[in-house]
């Protein structure tokens, strides 16, 4: 499974409103395994979210930041990556600390099967699904 990783510095004081980030290009297939890494020290002051256009892809639900201290997070996903569509962002604040952070995710990609594109309509009801938490 190809793998990809995006690494986003967060300087100190980033607020949620105004977050940094950073993308990455995949490959077309289905996005299974987020790997995050978090360095030692933010204690929650530091979150992030790995989104795909404007859907969040995890935490999967909008509004919502993943944030830990010293370790690897771990999420397995089953997110659709369409050809020419394939641009992953990882976006994070870091509103309460006093020092820059850097945080990571790795990204494997299935490429066994390329999902087909789906009418756009679906797209809509499905990023709009995403942003009200009605659809996971």
């Amino acid at each position: 499974m190809p793998a990809f990783t995006i690494v986003l510095d967060i300087p100190a004081g980033t607020p949620k409103g105004y977050p940094v980030s950073e993308y990455v290009d995949c490959v077309p297939g289905i996005l299974r395994r987020l790997t995050f890494f978090f360095p030692p020290g933010p204690q929650g002051e530091v979150g992030v979210r790995l989104c795909h256009n404007d859907n969040p892809i995890a935490p999967s639900r909008g509004g919502l930041w993943l944030a830990w201290d010293s370790g690897a997070v771990v999420i397995d996903v089953s997110y659709p990556l369409l050809v020419n569509d394939v641009r992953l962002y990882l976006v994070g604040h870091a509103e309460g600390a006093v020092f820059k952070h850097s945080v990571s995710v790795l990204c494997e990609v299935d490429t066994s099967e390329i999902p087909a594109a789906a009418s756009p309509i679906l797209n809509v009801i499905d990023r709009v699904g995403r942003l009200l938490g009605t659809q996971e």
